[in-house]
């Protein structure tokens, strides 16, 4: 008997184009600081940011820091104990904070959170291929984010993995008022429990 995939209800829900990178940055850290309920001011190195921890440490300065971030410019990010993946216009970097590997055109989608409770990044097809660096280094770098508590995955690795998503946060383009956009939080329904 073939078992449905537990993230088929995303289908329409990740089948909508997202807003403008900015926007959809500001608004999904809002939606998901609501959900996990904090966010506190510190710093990113020396950038201003907003930080919501996801463990016991709150400063995004301490090495044992874990969490997501947003940036005082719109940088969007996850961080654990030196390890990180940060989203800035179409161009993410994962690695540690002293050596990263940078993909340019690779477009964030929506953010969700899986049942055990790691960050997933959901980006535009094909993302694998705009590191400029072989393939192997794509696929070493991301098992370690994994490892650290975060994915990054395409829209078809999410409708095709046997890993269920809890929660998802998007931003489509469209939106019932366009001069006040707002981030949509989509919970896993009862029904697709594994």
């Amino acid at each position: 008997m073939i078992r449905p995939l537990p993230n088929a209800w995303l289908q329409a829900i990740l089948g909508r184009s997202p807003i403008p990178h900015d926007w959809f940055t500001r608004l999904a850290y809002s939606k998901m600081a609501e959900h996990f309920g904090n966010s506190s001011e510190g710093y990113f190195g020396p950038i201003p940011c907003w930080a919501c921890s996801l463990g016991e440490v709150e400063d995004i300065a301490d090495p044992a820091f874990r969490g997501v971030f947003l940036t005082q410019k719109g940088g969007l990010g996850y961080l654990n104990q030196g390890h990180l993946a940060r989203f800035r216009n179409e161009v993410v970097f994962i690695g540690t904070l002293e050596a990263t590997i940078e993909g340019i055109g690779v477009a964030l989608v929506a953010l969700a959170t899986d049942l055990e409770q790691r960050i997933v990044f959901i980006v535009a097809e094909g993302y694998r291929t705009k590191f400029g660096v072989p393939e192997q280094t794509v696929v070493q770098e991301l098992a370690c984010l994994r490892t650290f508590g975060a994915l990054a995955m395409s829209v078809k690795e999410v409708l095709q993995s046997t890993e269920a998503l809890e929660v998802v946060w998007t931003v489509p383009a469209e939106q019932e008022d366009l001069s006040d956009p707002q981030a949509l939080e989509s919970l896993r329904p009862d029904s697709t429990v594994a």
